[in-house]
């Protein structure tokens, strides 16, 4: 992606824009080009002599934000990671005009509007904005913006309605949806970045089963999460997974199995339900324990193990192999006629 100036003339500043491709952006590439621009705006200061910004809503275009950029002269160092996430937005059509507005100050220098001018910069996308002019000179007026404290996602979920379950349902939701993007590898996690709050309430609307799986998680089966899976999110997502796969007495009759302990007799059998409660009390009390979505993994396994009944030693990721996913009636009968 690059800044979009196609329609400027070849004589106007705008054409001499930096440009930047945000989706492959690091530290510093980034660098390098918050430099340029701000070589580009010294260059061009007469270019935002007409700049009007008056009171009310206004559609910031590129050459709108250019001007803007040029009158953000004290300001402090714009985040790339704050940038990536609004381009983004902006992208995808979901920054709305909600009255946040960008702000000048009283000598018509932007105060508090160059992460929104940027993601109209890079992106070529024209926003709808509110403007606001201060009145009054404000001495150190940087030091009264951004006071507010940050919704979380699960004060974003108490106000859209999921109540009591809204803490347990953000963190399952993070973890599913970077499950669902494959960011998990039996070493690592990638990262999805910071995630929008529409987008997170728009996933729990398209999988209504996550919510029934939390119920079940801090519900009916509750007692899985203090003597076996001991993190609440990790219990959830499997059992949104195998709800997806399967149905939900399928989730009941899985959980009911694990909450029963099964012993050192069972485990030496290779009961799989055994072995799945030995790997994870033993992680528990492990000086160096997995990370949650290897705890994922390994319940992941053993619920097929389970599926398929199939005796197994050890549950484990093995570093190079494809993370897991929970198997389907078909696949576990097809695998279980494979090892006959």
């Amino acid at each position: 992606m690059t800044t979009a100036t196609q329609a400027a003339s070849s004589t106007s500043p705008l054409s001499l824009l930096p440009t930047l491709d945000i989706e492959a952006c690091n530290s510093p590439m980034w660098h390098d080009f918050i430099d340029r621009l701000h070589t580009w705006a010294q260059d061009n200061v007469s270019f935002a002599d007409d700049f009007e910004h008056p009171d009310g809503w206004t559609n910031v275009d590129v050459e709108w934000a250019a001007k803007a950029w040029i009158r953000n002269t004290a300001n402090r160092p714009p985040s790339l990671a704050n940038t990536k996430y609004l381009c983004h937005q902006v992208e995808i059509r979901e920054f709305q005009p909600t009255g946040v507005p960008l702000v000048f100050d009283i000598d018509g220098n932007g105060i508090d509007l160059q992460h929104r001018c940027l993601a109209t910069l890079i992106t070529g996308i024209t926003v709808k904005h509110y403007v606001v002019n201060q009145v009054d000179r404000i001495p150190s007026v940087f030091a009264y913006f951004d006071q507010g404290k940050p919704r979380t996602h699960a004060e974003i979920l108490v106000t859209a309605g999921y109540g009591s379950m809204s803490g347990p349902l953000a963190g399952a939701c993070k973890m599913a949806m970077h499950l669902d993007a494959d960011c998990y590898t039996a070493s690592k996690v990638q990262s999805l970045g910071k995630i929008a709050p529409k987008v997170m309430l728009d996933y729990l609307l398209a999988n209504p089963a996550l919510r029934t799986a939390a119920n079940l998680m801090h519900g009916e089966h509750k007692a899985i999460t203090k003597k076996v899976i001991f993190k609440p999110d990790v219990a959830t997502v499997l059992a949104f997974e195998i709800i997806k796969a399967h149905d939900e007495n399928t989730a009941d009759e899985f959980f009911e199995d694990l909450a029963n302990e099964r012993g050192d007799a069972a485990r030496a059998s290779g009961d799989p339900i055994a072995v799945m409660q030995y790997e994870l009390i033993n992680d528990l009390n492990s000086i160096d324990p997995m990370e949650r979505h290897q705890v994922l993994g390994l319940c992941i396994k053993g619920f097929n193990a389970w599926l398929k009944q199939e005796a197994v030693k050890k549950l484990a990721l093995r570093v190079n192999e494809v993370f897991p996913s929970v198997w389907g009636k078909a696949e576990a009968l097809a695998a279980a006629k494979a090892a006959e």
